[in-house]
């Protein structure tokens, strides 16, 4: 199809510079770098890429040399990785569901930044439960809770570090009778951060050992 035709023409425009120089999805090209001038030369080594595969940009949708990107529902600075704060506001702005295809809504929107919760699938395990077959759409106080608890806790949610791949990292884990989370963090400048967070529930065969 035409998405995919597309990211593979690109991927090969730009080998070689992707991951270590640029990052690309489709039509959207990220060019990452420590310093200024590292800036300027790999920046003019993706334009000499784009230029001789006789492509062409639209100079209105640039920016050059930002502090801070809106990537993929993502911002991303030097200081690390955040939710974009309107993706935030569609999460806050809410309305309790009413069926199962508005919890499906509500759940896609809080999956897509999970990494930032930690314990996401057991707070999300009650309004997860409500939207199996197996179970009848009732809204009660528990999954008040728990959509309320999912909210709150993308409301202020911690800015993701860059991993430096040159120092260790450390992962942490837990488990309850239901559910199993990590944390992926690493020291940085004297202080822990953290990198990511993971979890998911347990299905009925692994809960039984």
């Amino acid at each position: 199809n035409a998405p995919a035709t597309f990211q593979r023409t690109m991927d090969v425009v730009l080998a070689g510079l992707k991951w270590n120089s640029c990052l690309v999805y489709l039509d959207d090209i990220v060019i990452f770098s420590s310093t200024v001038s590292q800036h300027l030369f790999r920046l003019e080594a993706v334009l000499q890429r784009i230029l001789k595969a006789g492509l062409k940009l639209k100079l209105s949708k640039c920016s050059f040399l930002e502090q801070s990107l809106k990537v993929l529902g993502y911002i991303v600075s030097a200081s690390g990785l955040s939710p974009d704060p309107a993706k935030v506001s569609a999460v806050q702005d809410f309305p309790i569901p009413r069926n199962v295809r508005e919890l499906q809504s509500f759940l896609g929107l809080c999956s897509y930044y999970r990494k930032f919760v930690q314990g996401f699938a057991v707070l999300a395990r009650p309004l997860s439960n409500l939207t199996k077959k197996s179970s009848r759409f009732i809204w009660t106080e528990e999954h008040q809770r728990s959509f309320e608890s999912l909210k709150t806790a993308l409301t202020n949610p911690p800015v993701l570090a860059h991993p430096k791949y040159n120092l260790p990292m450390e992962i942490h884990c837990d488990a309850s009778g239901f559910g199993v989370g990590a944390v992926l963090s690493q020291h940085q400048d004297g202080k822990e951060h953290v990198l990511a967070y993971a979890s998911r529930l347990l299905s009925k065969a692994e809960i039984n050992y």
